[in-house]
């Protein structure tokens, strides 16, 4: 009998140390699942706080880097009615204060003083800025360092001209929220430089004469014919200049976003070599008749791009073609050679086959 109650007391004592036992464990149960409920909201906030770093990081890393380098113009645009009033109330404000210094002047030229005012820096920042290609609206521009919004300040013109150029340079990103810009859905450059100048300018800055030489000659055009050679090569350099740029921006869908078009636009913008090479060639009475672009042979890690020019003899249609080849590895190209740009007679090795 003693030994029947010891084990049955000891058999209760097991099942209540498993009672206990199951007790404890569905209250730990419980509570995980109560702090997991509770961190839910917590984690779905933290989601939320870094979906925008998640989409910046996507862009980065999940594909490889899509690099612009284009020629066209900047233009604003109102992303809500109630931008657009803002910058309204404060010209208007603006007028009231310095009636004499907006007095007389364009519109142009009155957003241009008010937009530079740093009072109204919060504007400039508030407004959608785009990127025109051949009068084509192509991309909505930001920039990667927010204190970049000034350089848009220099994209608004006194007097706007036919001959502006803008010239940016940053990566390609995903298309806009149809807010950003009133509905106008484009890709979005985050840009790193963004030059502004026109064509007289870029003349002058490439050994060609200034602006105001540019200007007496057009008017003394007419009346003087008789002309050095030096002054003839001036002449020719000009005119060059605004052929070739004319040429360039008009290449079939140059949105300065292949690497072939990259490699083209920055020796339109930075080298003088291909200006007074075309010009040499015009005065030996070749056309120039076109512009190539292949991937260098000698590309491995770098890539490299070899840009043809082809001119013709206008009286035999003989070609001669030069090249001079472009790192286009980065957002910044830059020339392959150490020595600078420098064209060189092109072989079209195929033909010797």
């Amino acid at each position: 009998m003693i030994n029947e109650s010891t084990n049955n007391n000891s058999v209760e004592r097991q099942d209540l140390t498993s009672n206990h036992d199951l007790i404890n464990s569905n209250m730990n149960v419980h509570s995980v699942a109560a702090n997991n409920n509770n961190n839910i909201p917590l984690q779905q906030n933290m989601e939320k706080s870094c979906s925008c770093h998640d989409k910046e990081k996507t862009m980065y890393t999940n594909s490889p880097p899509s690099y612009v380098y284009a020629l066209g113009r900047v233009a604003y645009r109102f992303p809500d009615k109630a931008i657009e009033w803002e910058l309204y109330e404060a010209i208007r404000t603006y007028s009231n204060a310095h009636s004499d210094e907006v007095k007389g002047k364009i519109d142009q030229d009155v957003v241009l003083t008010v937009l530079s005012d740093p009072k109204y820096n919060y504007i400039l920042r508030k407004l959608c800025w785009i990127f025109k290609i051949e009068n084509l609206e192509t991309y909505i521009l930001l920039p990667r360092n927010p204190f970049d919004y000034d350089k848009f300040i220099e994209t608004i013109r006194k007097v706007p001209k036919r001959s502006d150029i803008d010239v940016v340079i940053g990566m390609r990103g995903s298309l806009s929220e149809p807010y950003m810009c009133n509905g106008l859905v484009l890709p979005v450059v985050y840009f790193d430089q963004l030059y502004s100048s026109d064509v007289d300018e870029f003349i002058t800055s490439i050994g060609g004469p200034s602006r105001e030489e540019q200007q007496e000659k057009t008017k003394s055009a007419s009346k003087s014919k008789d002309k050095s050679d030096d002054k003839t090569n001036v002449d020719n350099l000009e005119e060059t200049v605004r052929d070739v740029l004319d040429k360039i921006m008009q290449l079939a869908d140059n949105t300065g976003s292949t690497d072939e078009h990259r490699a083209i636009n920055y020796l339109a913008v930075r080298s003088r070599e291909i200006y007074t090479h075309t010009r040499d060639m015009y005065n030996r009475n070749f056309s120039f008749t076109g512009i190539e672009v292949i991937t260098s042979r000698i590309s491995g890690i770098r890539k490299i791009m070899n840009v043809i020019f082809t001119y013709s003899s206008r009286e035999t249609r003989v070609v001669e073609k030069w090249y001079d080849a472009v790192d286009v590895t980065i957002d910044l190209p830059c020339p392959f050679s150490e020595y600078g740009i420098k064209l060189k007679p092109y072989m079209d090795y195929q033909q010797h086959i």
